[in-house]
């Protein structure tokens, strides 16, 4: 019998393929917009991740003012 760790990994794969093959059937344009928008999305979901690129980005780049490295930040997702 599967873990409970096991089972979610093999959810949230067969979930993101899923995904990414319902996106794959539309045009590029509507295809790279959804993506803009699961971009925003998981960048304001996902406190964990965005607090770390905000510390890399503050050791990587201590001279660019807070607004640049929150653009870049919101790039990146």
């Amino acid at each position: 019998m599967k873990k409970r760790g096991d089972l979610r990994i093999t959810f949230e794969y067969y979930a993101t393929r899923l995904i990414l093959f319902v996106i794959g059937a539309f045009p590029f344009s509507v295809s790279l917009g959804i993506g803009e928008n699961i971009g925003l999305l998981a960048y304001f979901m996902v406190k964990r991740l965005r607090r770390v690129g905000e510390i890399n980005l503050k050791i990587a780049f201590p001279q660019m003012s807070q607004t640049e490295r929150t653009r870049i930040l919101r790039e990146s997702f």
